[in-house]
């Protein structure tokens, strides 16, 4: 799952750690400046912020699911994209 929200890199990652903040239960740690690896409840995924061009003029957010239950990851997705 992915959402492409047109901000600055700096401010994309602030509102993307919001975003992670306002989950219960969440643990979030930063793999790299661009990536974070979250855990809930057993399910694990890595939240990733990438350019969709060389101008970094605007971002993709990529949700990969690593383990845990499909359902809960799209139902903790539907609930941090929005915040984007």
């Amino acid at each position: 799952m992915s959402a492409s929200p047109r901000l600055p890199m700096p401010m994309g990652l602030q509102q993307l750690l919001s975003a992670l903040g306002g989950q219960s239960a969440m643990h979030v740690a930063l793999l790299s400046p661009f990536v974070a690896q979250c855990e809930k409840h057993g399910l694990e995924f890595v939240m990733e912020v990438a350019a969709t061009d060389a101008t970094q003029s605007a971002f993709v957010v990529r949700l990969q699911m690593c383990r845990g239950d499909a359902g809960f990851f799209r139902e903790v997705a539907a609930q941090i994209i929005p915040d984007l």
